[in-house]
């Protein structure tokens, strides 16, 4: 019991002089504040021009483009209701199976075969085009 008692007499300066003295509150700078200021007007303007920006936007919403999105968009539900999206997996089904390599191969040198055709009959359209117009 003694110990602790002793123990006591030990810890105490110890933790007294631990403790930080104590120091006045820094005065606060209102200079420093200048800026937090700047920032509020700021934000004044960029509310400006967001409501400038709002006007645009409800130009843009005006009557008849709110019913040519209604359009399109019902449009677009016909378009992807069951029927529609079947009908498009058919298409798709059937233009894959058409579409061989081969057949692509083919197309290819017909269409490079075609080409000088073409532009003979290009030649031909414009000079015919220009005796007509002289």
């Amino acid at each position: 019991m003694q110990f602790f008692k002793y123990l006591f007499f030990i810890i105490l300066p110890v933790v007294a002089l631990s403790m930080p003295a104590a120091q006045p509150e820094p005065k606060l700078d209102l200079a420093s504040l200048g800026p937090l200021l700047n920032s509020r007007a700021d934000i004044g303007g960029l509310l400006d021009g967001l409501l400038g920006s709002l006007d645009g936007i409800k130009k843009l919403l005006s009557e008849e483009s709110i019913n040519n999105i209604n359009i399109v968009l019902s449009n677009a539900a016909k378009l992807l209701d069951d029927d529609g999206t079947k009908k498009l997996k058919t298409v798709v089904t059937n233009a894959n199976n058409l579409l061989t390599a081969d057949l692509v191969k083919t197309l290819n040198g017909l269409f490079k075969d075609i080409a000088p055709l073409i532009q003979a009959v290009v030649k031909v359209i414009s000079m015919l085009v220009s005796s007509l117009l002289g």
